[in-house]
Formats: C-alpha cells, sequence, structure tokens
C-alpha cells in the first residue's frame, strides 16, 4: 500500500527578523518552526502567525511570504500527499507540537535527510515523514485557527497525552510527567481528567494494555515476558490489569483473537 506522504527533499535555514520574499513551490512545504515567532502571509488563506515549535503546512502552488519576527531556525520538507491526507489539514492555522519529542524531532531529521537515490530509500523515507504526520493528527491536537485560541489547561492536557504516548514505556511515576511539563502534578491529574474524561494513571494503563494486545496477537512472547516490556511490575499486576481493560486475561484473550 502507497504511503499517504510522498517525500521530495527537506532543509534547514536559520532565519532573520524580517520579510522575506513571495514564492511558491511545485510541491506541498512543511515548514517546523524549530525556534523564531512570525507569520506567513497567503493569498487563499490570509495571514497564519507561528511561534517556536508550531508547524504549517502550504498547499501546492499558493503564494506566501514569511515575516520573522524573532530570528529563528526553519525546519522545511517539501512532499506530495493523498487527499485522504490533504483533507485533514487545516491550512489557514499552525500546528503545535512538543518540541525535543517524535514527531518534532522526526521531523528535524527529515529535514536533513538527503534526497532519495532509489526506490528503497524513497519508500523509506515516505513511510517516515506518513508516520509523523499522521502522530501529530493522532495525538490529539486540536488545530484551530488562531482566532479560536486553545486555552492553557487544554495546551496541558494535549501535552501530557503526547508525553504519555511517546514516553509510557520508560514512566515509572506521574512526577515525571509533570515534571517534564513544568507543572505541578495535582495541576496534571485535573486538567488531565477534564480534557479526557479518564485519570492520566488510566490512560497511561490503556497505553500499556493496547502494546501488551499487539504483543499478544503478532508475537511468540511468553506471557511472563510481557509484563517488563509492557511495564508493569510483575506477572500479577499485568494480569490484573490486563484483565480490567479487556475483560479477559491475556492468555485467553490470545487464544480467543488468533
Amino acid at each position: 500500500m502507497a504511503n499517504l506522504a510522498q517525500f521530495t527533499f527537506g532543509w534547514q535555514a536559520q532565519v532573520p527578523c524580517g520579510v522575506g520574499g513571495r514564492h511558491n513551490h511545485h510541491a506541498m512545504e512543511l515548514v517546523y518552526h524549530q525556534s523564531g515567532c512570525g507569520l506567513v502571509q497567503t493569498e487563499q488563506f490570509g495571514n497564519v502567525s507561528f511561534c517556536d515549535s508550531e508547524i504549517q503546512i502550504t498547499p501546492v502552488g499558493e503564494f506566501h511570504r514569511q515575516t520573522q519576527e524573532t530570528e529563528g531556525i526553519d525546519c522545511c520538507i517539501l512532499f506530495t500527499a493523498q487527499r485522504q491526507l490533504t483533507r485533514r489539514i487545516n491550512y489557514a492555522c499552525s500546528y503545535p507540537i512538543l518540541p525535543d519529542h517524535y514527531p518534532a524531532a522526526e521531523l528535524v531529521a527529515l529535514s536533513t535527510l538527503p534526497k532519495p537515490q532509489n526506490a528503497q530509500e524513497q519508500q523509506i523515507a515516505d513511510h517516515r515523514l506518513t508516520a509523523a504526520l499522521l502522530e501529530i493528527l493522532r495525538l490529539g491536537q486540536r488545530f484551530e485557527p488562531r482566532n479560536q485560541p486553545t486555552s492553557r489547561r487544554q495546551e496541558m492536557a494535549d501535552a501530557a497525552h503526547g508525553y504519555l504516548r511517546t514516553h509510557w514505556r520508560e514512566i515509572q511515576q506521574l512526577q515525571q510527567v509533570s515534571d517534564a511539563l513544568d507543572i505541578s502534578l495535582d495541576y496534571l491529574r485535573h486538567v488531565y481528567r477534564e480534557h479526557y474524561d479518564m485519570t492520566i494513571y488510566q490512560a497511561l494503563t490503556e497505553l500499556r494494555i493496547e502494546h501488551a494486545c499487539d504483543l499478544l496477537l503478532n508475537s511468540q512472547l511468553p506471557l511472563k515476558a510481557l509484563p517488563a516490556i509492557c511495564g508493569f511490575a510483575d506477572v500479577q499486576q499485568f494480569s490484573r490489569r490486563f484483565k480490567q481493560v479487556t475483560g479477559k486475561a491475556p492468555g485467553q484473550y490470545r487464544q480467543d483473537n488468533r
């Protein structure tokens, strides 16, 4: 099956303060504003502002001009995409993501990736770009235009959700999540439940059980190996949590779904 996005090439640029030239591209352009703030003027979508660790996507052929208010670094990727993906993209907004973690780190890497020289390299690049774009959408970010601002409580809940999705294997205590986001644990618990209708501990457990389900169905690993791989203290805790979430014991789940 073809990837939803096809990588063309990428580059990085240090962007000084000021107004850039008006231009367009023969492909879609994704710009990850790793640092720096400003706005992009487009003909069809008006002015779209951006700041540190935000993404903008410009459609094929759209003339645009970037005004840089504070100097920064842009990671740029040209690509084409299938309709299933492009119809989910809001071109009139910026896409905030958590810096230094996937998919932000992957976009930085892709922007320095050499242009593919053969079919295998092209397929790998396409797969990586498709996965990064889909992960941004899957993380539950609310990509509204700037005239519909997201509250700080929503931003913190989304940031926590993203952190769980990328770090569930190594999280030993929820304090690690609040420390990473520089907020108190009580505040983290409140905003997460408020916006995701479950406790953050429940969300972490479900992520681990989700991975365990994949392993049960797609690997030959013995049941006793799964607790350590999926972040549980021991077999008893794993079995108890697994049944609470799925309604079945791990062995029964494997047997019924194979």
